[in-house]
């Protein structure tokens, strides 16, 4: 989002260049160039202050410069959550001269309390293609403020959520009417997926008759639902079934691609029992999803924070923690969340009766395969 320079850049540019930005040191991690653009950015941290109540945009202005030999252009500013709102301002900067960048965030996106924002500033610049900087500031509202703004993004969460169902619900009913309109005996065998299992967090024994795999977000209070259930199959048969969980956040939940990595990082630095602790800080506080939320959780579980916390601010790691599950998904054309299979094939009656009939048809079915006799 592209547009005419506001007031406040313009007069930002002009004070930047009276107090000399175009002699800015190099900004953290800045390389110079020998012939290509260099951007420089002086601070990557910066202190908004409380913001005004009145105020519904919350604004970051970046001065920025070109130390290098050839046009630097900013060809993209993006936020990593909902409550991005776009960027203004200078977005090209010939060799020597500056620039000021506005960074825009929605404050009715944004929780009440301390808050710290990142932008990631994409350039031209063959040496620092991506410069991160950071917005911290302070929204006030009072409590009956913050309850009424907690119920207007619930609402927001459950109406996406519906419209997800909906989609759902429209498949199947599409799928059932395809099948009465087949003739008897036509009808297609269910499909079992394949779904591979070793490198991924489960409860049971390792090498149960039965395996249940569920993909799940932790943003899904369908999910959410879904485990207690799981809970008590797996309280039902403790010796025959296994629970495999799988990470599947859904695009419109914001939140959920970091938290599902989080645990993807306390299972791989520490095991089951770390991701299933972790697992069930989450689910026990669902609304409470702030990185600052994840840091303690791993504080408590011993992780290394420091990785931690820096895998969770860079998205491309994010993604590549979470890309085996989602290839997973993707094989067995996941849709939506809860998506549960047992031995490979989908669940479609999820109550405890689906779960032990489905559970009890494999177990009699071993228990015939075992007692037939060879050439009988």
């Amino acid at each position: 989002m592209k547009t005419g320079l506001s007031f406040q850049t313009v007069v930002l540019a002009v004070l930047c260049t009276c107090i000399g930005i175009s002699s800015l040191a190099y900004g953290q991690g800045t390389a110079k160039s020998e012939d290509g653009p260099a951007i420089a950015i002086e601070e990557t941290t910066y202190d908004l202050g409380p913001i005004p109540r009145e105020q519904d945009k919350i604004s970051g202005f970046v001065p920025f410069s070109n130390r290098g030999q050839s046009l630097l252009e900013i060809t993209e500013v993006t936020g990593s959550c909902i409550c991005f709102d776009g960027y203004f301002g200078d977005t090209r900067a010939e060799p020597g001269q500056s620039g000021v960048l506005e960074v825009v965030y929605d404050k009715n996106k944004i929780p009440g309390g301390k808050q710290r924002r990142e932008a990631k500033i994409q350039t031209n610049d063959p040496a620092n293609p991506v410069k991160s900087v950071y917005f911290s500031f302070q929204i006030d509202r009072t409590a009956e403020e913050e309850e009424k703004w907690q119920l207007r993004n619930d609402i927001t969460t459950l109406k996406n959520d519906l419209r997800l169902v909906r989609s759902d619900l429209r498949k199947i009913l599409t799928e059932l009417a395809a099948i009465k309109r087949s003739p008897s005996g036509d009808q297609k065998k269910p499909v079992v997926c394949k779904i591979d299992t070793k490198n991924s967090p489960y409860m049971g024994p390792e090498n149960a008759p039965v395996t249940i795999v569920e993909y799940s977000d932790f943003q899904c209070p369908y999910c959410i639902r879904e485990y207690p259930k799981i809970q008590q199959v797996l309280k039902e048969f403790p010796n025959q079934v296994k629970f495999v969980f799988k990470h599947y956040p859904l695009a419109f939940h914001k939140k959920a691609p970091a938290v599902h990595a989080a645990t993807e990082l306390a299972f791989r630095e520490k095991g089951n029992d770390a991701f299933w602790k972790m697992h069930d800080m989450i689910i026990k506080n669902p609304k409470k999803l702030d990185a600052k939320q994840l840091q303690g959780y791993a504080e408590q579980l011993g992780l290394d924070t420091a990785q931690f916390s820096q895998t969770l601010e860079d998205q491309k790691k994010v993604d590549a923690l979470l890309a085996p599950d989602k290839a997973s998904a993707g094989v067995c054309k996941v849709r939506g969340t809860p998506s549960v299979y047992v031995n490979g094939l989908k669940m479609t009656n999820r109550k405890i009766e689906g779960y032990r009939a489905r559970i009890n048809e494999i177990l009699n079915a071993g228990k015939k395969k075992a007692i037939k006799r060879p050439g009988k």
